[in-house]
């Protein structure tokens, strides 16, 4: 019982003291302040005096803005202006040591003239660097692999001195290769602008932020280069690469559209003519119009109301069958397999749709065009490894495709796992499967474009090319 009270009363005295404490104690509410070894000396001793020295936290006080900003703007000094220093050290030291007077003014007066070229080059470089303004254009997308054009605009907004020996160089990082070393300007009049061009490489799919520039001068006499740091974001979509598809492959995607949409209108009833125009590789040589053929000198295709052949759905399934989720190199197979695919339709006029369950379920409509062909290759650039089993999205990617369209599926399940999958057997019929466990799909990697070499040197030779 005793206990039980003291207890409580030492409770109520630790309870009494902390509402003292925030009371006297306002300034625990700043931040940085720590209250737990304020707490830690006050209760250590509960016979010492009630009063409290409490220590007042020292801030660190950051590097002022101004400074830095000054530090960023000191020049650094070349290999010449070293060597040229070095000498006029070496010339004073020779005239502290010498007797005659005519002979030590000269060595003074030779070395004065060194460190007169740094004053100058100190100031006029300084003046060379300001009121540049630095513009980057890039192309909104790239192809993982291919070389990257990447331009810039300098403009002079100085009114009455022009810029002379610049060079500006984009800074390597997140993988980017950039091939030359800086893109020089050798004069930018006042007022006036130049526009200058970098290449480089991305070796890896999905969204690229090109972050900042450098901008540097060694002018007049290359004894000093001020530099400056550009922040200019762009964003660029890099493709995956897109695995050449052989011809066997394109007719075997084909071969079946073929029957499939010449099958439906024929059942439909929808034969009517709407229109002529150009024959594109893979359409059907038996509606070609002969007459108008001969009149242009061209062939000449007979557009038919409601046709739906030559229509495609990709179904892209990333989900990982063999729980070898950290092989990468599986996964961009795949996705390198799929572009392959997506740039042989666009090549023929086909028209594309794409089905793909990454994180959520994204699914694109069929249509012909530039449009479509950039849509679907964003989809494959952040296609991402899938969570969720073909079988439990396969049959919405069905039902969001165009009515007689022909399905592609793209996926590392064997091809009798995904025949389970579909929604009928006449789905079945109009479904080709492109499966990584297919001996064909494997001979297709076998043979690499490029040999194994550093993406430096791949960025030569394809600019060589």
């Amino acid at each position: 019982m005793g206990c039980e009270a003291l207890s409580k009363k030492s409770n109520f005295v630790t309870s009494a003291r902390l509402v003292r404490f925030r009371v006297l104690c306002p300034a625990t509410k700043r931040k940085g302040f720590h209250k737990q070894d304020c707490l830690r000396s006050y209760f250590t001793d509960f016979s010492s005096a009630p009063r409290m020295n409490i220590e007042t936290p020292v801030r660190q006080r950051p590097f002022p803005a101004i400074l830095k900003n000054i530090v960023r703007l000191l020049p650094a000094p070349t290999a010449v202006g070293v060597i040229y220093l070095i000498v006029a050290l070496l010339v004073y030291l020779q005239a502290s040591r010498e007797a005659d007077d005519g002979v030590r003014n000269l060595l003074i007066f030779a070395a004065s003239g060194i460190a007169a070229l740094h004053a100058v080059s100190l100031i006029l470089g300084w003046l060379n660097i300001r009121n540049i303004n630095v513009t980057r254009s890039v192309r909104g997308y790239a192809r993982a692999g291919s070389p990257l054009a990447i331009g810039f605009t300098l403009r002079n907004k100085r009114r009455l001195f022009g810029a002379s020996a610049l060079r500006l160089r984009e800074e390597e990082h997140g993988g980017l290769v950039i091939r030359e070393s800086y893109a020089p300007a050798a004069w930018i009049p006042a007022r006036g602008e130049r526009r200058v061009q970098l290449h480089g490489l991305l070796p890896k799919r999905g969204m690229f932020t090109f972050t900042e520039m450098q901008l540097s001068s060694a002018f007049p006499f290359g004894m000093l280069r001020f530099s400056c740091r550009v922040k200019s974001a762009s964003k660029v979509c890099v493709y995956p690469r897109s695995l050449p598809i052989p011809a066997w492959l394109g007719e075997r995607l084909l071969r079946v559209a073929h029957h499939h949409g010449e099958s439906l209108a024929s059942t439909q009833g929808e034969d009517e003519i709407y229109g002529i125009r150009e024959y594109r590789t893979g359409d059907n040589p038996r509606r070609i119009h002969w007459p108008t053929t001969a009149r242009l000198g061209s062939p000449m295709l007979l557009e038919m109301e409601g046709r739906q052949d030559m229509i495609f759905r990709l179904i892209l399934d990333t989900y990982d069958y063999d729980n070898q989720s950290a092989k990468g190199p599986e996964l961009e197979r795949l996705i390198s397999l799929a572009a392959g695919v997506v740039e042989e339709l666009h090549r023929r006029g086909m028209a594309i749709g794409m089905s793909h369950h990454g994180n959520d379920y994204l699914s694109l409509a069929e249509e012909r065009g530039e449009p479509v062909y950039h849509a679907a290759m964003e989809m494959l650039a952040g296609a991402q490894r899938s969570a969720t089993p073909l079988s439990q999205w396969c049959a919405q990617a069905v039902g969001d495709a165009a009515r007689g369209a022909r399905l592609v599926v793209l996926t590392g399940a064997s091809p009798a796992q995904v025949r389970e999958f579909l929604p009928g057997p006449a789905t079945s019929r109009r479904t080709a499967v492109l499966s990584m466990r297919d001996l064909d799909m494997i001979a297709l990697f076998t043979n690499p474009a490029l040999p194994e070499q550093s993406a430096r040197d791949t960025l030569a030779l394809l600019l060589e090319e």
